[in-house]
């Protein structure tokens, strides 16, 4: 995993999943294509990030959603995660 100095997530592998789960509460901003095709990836909790760019697309897996405080979604960054029940967005303006 790979965060810079402004709390923008740049990279992440399987291996950063933990029981298919990744967490982090550092992460202000999900950067290009971070979470794309990520077959392990069933949740992704990031409770203090505010931007979702062109990132969190065809995870097989995926079935949670939780971004509490994110405010700004990139039209289709989220997409093709055929078992997503839930999504958690409440505070993002459409």
């Amino acid at each position: 995993m790979e965060i810079n100095k402004k709390g923008v997530l740049l990279s992440v592998s399987e291996s950063d999943l933990e029981s298919g789960v990744f967490y982090n509460d550092k992460i202000i901003e999900v950067g290009e294509g971070c979470f794309r095709g990520m077959k392990s990836l069933v949740k992704l909790i990031l409770p203090k990030c505010t931007k979702i760019t062109s990132s969190i697309r065809d995870n097989a897996a995926l079935t949670t959603l939780s971004l509490p405080l994110c405010k700004e979604v990139v039209n289709y960054s989220i997409r093709d995660n055929a078992a997503l029940t839930t999504l958690s967005l409440p505070v993002c303006e459409v």
